[in-house]
């Protein structure tokens, strides 16, 4: 998850970490699921099988109104890039919410703080819900750089029994129990979730090309983030003007500037902005780890995640049927 203030001024990376006694400082993309996790809902007989509602786009984010437990609907950001749901500490006392446990939160520096887990809870959007245990993690400094108060944020943890469409240029969200995508429709391609997605593509810098691995990470208002080791061997030290970001941790290094282009599947991407040094590597991430894609770069198109069954489609609005 990454959020960034007004053009011309610093960054603000919410990359947020959290550790377990297993695991020590996982970004919070990271998260793996805990065990009881059930992707389904309490009753699933008792909801509908495909929920679509209005969104609000803003600088590529997606922002939803949802709610959990006892409280009722509020401002939350849907993120593919968050491995665990977060609701703000103020929306957790409206909500019941209770601490069941605690556990580690790194904010992106070597700092370490602690941050509450609360117990399994009913997380509602569009008509459906799902069982998620959310970090209890204050959104204020989040909610500044937004200029509007966050209640929480729809992570991964929630999409797992879902087909995830999200139509940019309409401003709509479609649910759909369980898996729909065909590996034989046109257009549909692989991904990886762990538990968020990974998919294969290309950007492309002049003559030079980059192929890997992308996080598509929708709670990034940044088109596209390239890990540095990967940008430094595939578009050289100069790519990008040196600019300063800044994290909840400190200050850090950052080179931006615009690719040509970015292919995934058979579509093409054109003219990106870019930071060419992220040094953020999300746990779960492949040896051909390149970056991530965000919520900017889907301007113009319908993106469709299959959760369950590992499978994406990303189509020009223009195309798109009323179905998707």
């Amino acid at each position: 998850m990454k959020t960034s203030i007004r053009p011309g001024r610093p960054v603000l990376l919410a990359v947020l970490a959290l550790a377990t006694p297993a695991l020590t400082a996982l970004p919070l993309a990271a998260l793996p699921l805990a065990a009881g996790f059930d992707a389904r809902a309490a009753e699933p007989s008792a909801q509908p099988a495909q929920a679509a509602s209005p969104v609000e786009i803003r600088d590529g984010l997606v922002f939803v109104q949802a709610s959990i437990g006892d409280a009722g609907p509020a401002l939350f950001l849907f993120d593919t890039g968050a491995g665990a749901s977060v609701v703000d500490p103020a929306y957790a006392r409206r909500a019941g919410l209770a601490a069941a446990g605690s556990i580690g939160v790194n904010t992106g520096g070597r700092r370490e703080d602690r941050a509450d887990q609360a117990a399994p809870a009913d997380l509602t959007l569009g008509g459906v819900r799902a069982r998620v245990e959310p970090v209890i993690l204050s959104l204020d400094a989040i909610g500044r750089q937004l200029g509007r108060p966050l209640a929480g944020v729809v992570g991964a943890d929630f999409m797992q029994g879902f087909t995830v469409t999200i139509d940019y240029p309409r401003g709509r969200l479609t649910l759909t129990r369980g898996g729909r995508l065909s590996p034989r429709d046109p257009g549909v391609v692989p991904v990886r979730i762990a538990p968020y997605p990974f998919v294969e593509a290309e950007a492309r810098l002049g003559e030079r090309r980059l192929f890997g691995e992308f996080q598509i990470d929708t709670g990034s208002d940044t088109a596209v983030e390239i890990h540095r080791p990967r940008a430094d061997e595939a578009f050289g030290r100069a790519a990008g003007r040196p600019s300063l970001g800044m994290t909840v941790a400190g200050v850090h290094p950052q080179r931006l500037g615009r690719l040509d282009d970015l292919t995934v599947g058979a579509v093409r991407l054109g003219t990106l902005s870019a930071n060419f040094a992220a040094e953020t590597r999300p746990n779960g991430a492949g040896a051909g780890y390149a970056g991530l894609i965000g919520g900017p770069a889907f301007r113009g198109q319908v993106l469709t995640i299959d959760f369950p069954d590992g499978l994406m489609r990303l189509r020009p609005a223009a195309v798109a049927t009323a179905t998707d």
